[in-house]
């Protein structure tokens, strides 16, 4: 199951570097079983969460 870059923007908000992370989330969800919608959900919730919609790339 892969996400597009709209449904990524929506999730994350107003990131205006959302494109570039399209196909790398696609490809880590895709070699580690994120495959069904409500695995989606959660890691894009707990990706969200842990990075600030993705604006946050250091702790």
């Amino acid at each position: 199951m892969n996400i597009t870059e709209n449904q990524l923007q929506a999730i994350m908000g107003s990131n205006p570097n959302i494109g570039n992370w399209v196909d790398p989330l696609n490809e880590a969800m895709a070699k580690f079983g994120v495959n069904n919608r409500d695995r989606v959900a959660a890691f894009l919730a707990q990706i969200a969460h842990e990075s600030g919609e993705l604006m946050v790339l250091v702790e």
